[in-house]
Formats: structure tokens, sequence, C-alpha cells
């Protein structure tokens, strides 16, 4: 394998990790608020940076590209936009939802890739074909129609795989360590 392809994996896993851990990171700003003399009083103001979004979008887009481009395949410009995206709506939404966020932001992220990639396959290829003839336009739609359900089964193959591989990372970190989730009850403190 090529090393773009691999550094494209490499991203990829680490998009998966990101969505599993679906959390935030934070800087920290520090402002003085009154001196006087050797006395300061400063104030700290955490900014969260939600890390599914970003990464999500950032491996998602790039990690596929390079994977595309590794294989010399004329789409990665295209992967890059539509798997960006895709991961970022997919991290996005389970960064903000606590409940089912994964399953809601795989849904969305399917709706993005799916139709990314049939509006790419429709444009793109009437285009090498001449976009301005109805037969460029017909042979577009006829491939964007053909690879749909290849598209449909990639995104549904993602959700089987991907929505427990999330929630069985997500439950092997410490509770602590993620600060949007609540604790899980232990099987003694159930009801």
């Amino acid at each position: 394998m090529k090393p773009a392809g691999i550094f494209g994996i490499i991203l990829i896993v680490i998009g998966i990790v990101a969505l599993a851990y679906g959390g935030y990171t934070s800087f920290t700003t520090k402002e003085n608020v009154a001196k006087l003399g050797p006395i300061e009083i400063n104030k700290h103001e955490e900014h969260p940076v939600p890390i599914g979004p970003i990464v999500g979008g950032i491996s998602g887009g790039v990690g596929s590209a390079l994977s595309d481009a590794a294989y010399g395949s004329y789409y990665a410009p295209f992967t890059l936009v539509v798997k960006g995206l895709e991961g970022f709506l997919a991290g996005y939404v389970a960064s903000k939802w606590v409940r089912r966020g994964e399953l809601f932001g795989w849904v969305l992220g399917s709706i993005a890739m799916v139709l990314g990639y049939f509006l790419t396959n429709w444009v793109f290829i009437g285009l090498v074909f001449g976009a301005s003839s109805d037969a460029a336009k017909a042979a577009g739609l006829t491939f964007a129609l053909g690879e749909l359900p290849f598209d449909i089964i990639q995104v549904v193959a993602g959700g089987i795989i991907g929505i427990p591989v999330t929630r069985k990372l997500r439950a092997a970190v410490p509770v602590g360590l993620l600060p949007h989730h609540a604790p899980r009850p232990t099987p003694s403190a159930a009801p």
C-alpha cells in the first residue's frame, strides 16, 4: 500500500476514535480583571472546542481523499468535500446529542454522503461527456442512479460496524473523561 493510503487509513481511525470520544477539548484564557499592588484578580475562561466535528471532518475528508488519491481515483477532490461534510455532520450531531447522538449523526452524515456522491456522479459524468447535451445529462444521471445502491450499502455497512464500535469505545473510556456524558449507572445502582 502507498504511504498516502496508509496515512488516509490512520486519519480515518483517528476520526472513529474522536467520534467515539464525542467530547470536547478546551483551551483556557486568562484575563486580568483588577490589580491592587501585588494582588491580582484574574478571570479564567474555558473555551470548549468540539472534537467530533473538527476531527470527523478532517479525518473523514482528508483520510478518504488520500486513500482515493493513493489508488489514482479522480474522485479524490470530491471525496474530500463529501466525506469531510459527512464526518463533520456526524461528529457535530454526536457531540451535541447525549442520547443516540451517534445514531442521528450517522443518519445525517449518511444522507450527506449519498446525496453528495449522487450529485458528484451526475454532474461530473455529465461534464466528462459534455454537459451541454441532453445525452451527457442522461449519461450522468444514469451513472449516478447506478452508483446509488452501492453508496447506500456503504453507509449502511458503516453504521452496522461503526455504531457498535463507537459504543464499545465509549464504554471503555473512564466515566469522568467524557464531560458531556452523564455517569453510567452501575449494575448495583440500577432500580
